[in-house]
């Protein structure tokens, strides 16, 4: 594995991970932002400090998969697998918008917060409005709960003014990520839709395994 490969995955690694409750909670939401705009270059430390994110064990057991070597866990292959759902050539089904939910196995259904759910979940959306002296607009299916268990709610998407703490130049019907209310990445149409259907699937993988538990 080639060491660019390791640094592009560091900066997507980083990118997805500076505003989560375990960066904020350990003091290294800002180190990860340097990280993710490429300001600092020490790859080793970068490694140390993504290694404390409670991620790590997936990007370990994706690289497990692949028979990689521990360290490549930080490569971009397994970082966009994990955060965007891109394909690797196996499917192991490790993917942020499934392995967030985890935790909520054990727990009855109407004490789901919603809102919290939907912060930490990577969102697909598509922006609405968007000028340089204005906070950007988009539009995203959230999710709620239905009879069946979580689902992207397609009848009625959330618009909201959001953070573009990247500073991407954008524009109307641009497409982006989203976690805790930022936007991650600018990403291609097809990204979008890759990203929709990923979601989708991760939340029938776990409604399914709820009804398991049960």
């Amino acid at each position: 594995m080639i060491e660019k490969e390791i640094i592009e995955g560091i900066k997507i690694l980083s990118r997805y991970s500076f505003n989560c409750k375990t960066a904020q909670r350990l003091g290294i939401s800002r180190t990860l932002f340097n990280y993710a705009q490429g300001k600092i270059k020490d790859v080793q430390m970068a490694e140390k400090i993504i290694s404390l994110l409670n991620t790590d064990k997936y990007y370990k057991a994706i690289a497990a998969a692949l028979h990689l070597d521990p360290r490549e866990r930080f490569c971009r292959i397994i970082a966009e697998y994990y955060w965007k759902g891109k394909g690797i050539g196996i499917d192991i089904e490790l993917w942020h918008n499934y392995t967030t939910l985890l935790p909520l196995l054990k727990v009855p259904e109407s004490f789901y917060e919603l809102r919290e759910i939907n912060k930490c979940f990577i969102h697909a959306a598509r922006v609405v409005s968007a000028t340089p002296q204005d906070h950007p607009r988009v539009e995203y299916q959230p999710v709620v709960l239905k009879r069946e268990g979580l689902v992207l709610n397609s009848n009625l998407l959330v618009k909201t003014e959001v953070e573009n703490p990247f500073e991407y130049e954008l524009k109307t019907e641009d497409y982006v990520s989203l976690h805790f209310g930022d936007i991650i990445e600018k990403i291609k149409k097809e990204e979008y839709e890759g990203l929709k259907k990923i979601s989708e699937k991760a939340l029938q993988k776990f409604n399914q395994l709820k009804k398991e538990h049960l």
